[in-house]
């Protein structure tokens, strides 16, 4: 996931009711700031305080189907919801596993841990130095592609190969959650 504070720095964030407050502790991770918001859950900046490392934390959160009470629990939205709710829960796990399972794939964000707690689930991730694909778009525009086709070739081949072989189905490719760094892993 990757981190694009760096170019909001000195714009104070409005007060976001949903997301967990920073501070809070998701197990041994204590979350600092909000990194980015989407109808399936909150990915967040958080530090590890057992290996002193940031980390993104992706939690599973799909406001169509469950709501947060006391601040900290996920709750199904309705008793009509709640079967989707643990079936999609139960979905989110599967690609933490199945995430973690590749590490050494290309263009796929190397996954640290998974757990559940709260009511909910939530995927921990290495947390990504760069900018985001549509802010490098907005930046640039399109009429000059930010990255070379070759490399976007590259990058989609490999992602979309090691997804197939490991039958994950649920990922996000938009371009708020595709990062482009300067290194790029082997």
């Amino acid at each position: 996931m990757s981190d694009a504070s760096n170019q909001n720095e000195g714009v104070v964030s409005p007060v976001d009711f949903v997301a967990l407050s920073a501070g809070r502790m998701i197990g041994r991770y204590e979350v600092v700031s909000v990194l980015g918001q989407g109808g399936f859950g909150i990915t967040y900046r958080a530090r590890d305080s057992q290996l002193g490392r940031e980390v993104a934390i992706k939690e599973y959160l799909p406001l169509a189907l469950a709501v947060r009470q006391d601040g900290t629990t996920v709750l199904p939205r309705s008793t009509g919801a709640a079967e989707d709710f643990t079936w999609g829960r139960e979905r989110f796990v599967a690609e933490g596993r199945t995430l973690a399972s590749l590490q050494d794939a290309p263009a796929i964000v190397r996954v640290f841990d998974f757990l559940e707690a709260n009511g909910t689930a939530y995927i921990v991730m290495q947390l990504l130095h760069g900018e985001t694909l549509e802010a490098r778009l907005k930046r640039t525009g399109p009429s000059r592609p930010p990255i070379s086709t070759a490399s976007c070739g590259r990058c989609s081949t490999g992602w979309s190969r090691s997804i197939t072989r490991a039958s994950c189905i649920a990922t996000s490719s938009r371009p708020t959650s595709c990062s482009t760094t300067r290194a790029t892993r082997r």
